[in-house]
């Protein structure tokens, strides 16, 4: 069974969503992503982008065998690992009003590997993030240089 639909479902996600295969499509669901879609072991496709989600991504999406295709973006999404670190910050579609720059408290996250940001200008410091091996910033709509800072980050395994 497959679920496809750009609704205005809001609240939570329902566990309803464990009797599809796929799901997809915008909604206004808020809160976080439960952890029992990590128990949906026939779930092939989810998509819970352009939601209000907030909070982790739950460790338990991981047991998902049969996932091909995830897209939780847009949302306002922190991964942490188990010590804690955020890992993984999704901050796509976001209108960010403060500016980032080199003495900002973003660059103080030393486990930071995954990131998607929109940003109209390639902010000093990204050096700093010497653990990042994925950075997205394939929205972002620069009109300046790459720093070359960003050579610095021999992690760095994607950039988009």
């Amino acid at each position: 069974m497959t679920f496809h639909a750009t609704n205005n479902f809001e609240g939570s996600i329902p566990q309803v969503i464990g009797k599809f295969k796929e799901f997809c499509g915008p909604n206004a669901f808020t809160r976080s992503i439960p952890s029992f879609i990590g128990n949906l072991q026939q779930l092939e496709s989810l998509d819970l982008s352009s939601n209000n989600l907030r909070s982790e991504i739950p460790l338990q999406l991981a047991n998902l065998n049969f996932l091909s295709f995830i897209n939780i973006s847009n949302n306002k999404l922190v991964v942490c690992d188990a010590g804690g670190y955020v890992i993984g910050l999704d901050l796509s579609g976001r209108s960010i009003s403060s500016p980032i720059d080199n003495s900002n408290s973003f660059f103080r996250l030393q486990h930071l590997q995954r990131l998607n940001l929109d940003l109209d200008r390639f902010p000093a410091g990204f050096e700093k993030l010497e653990n990042l091996s994925y950075l997205n910033l394939s929205e972002a709509g620069f009109t300046g240089q790459i720093l070359i800072e960003i050579s610095c980050l021999t992690r760095l395994v994607t950039l988009d």
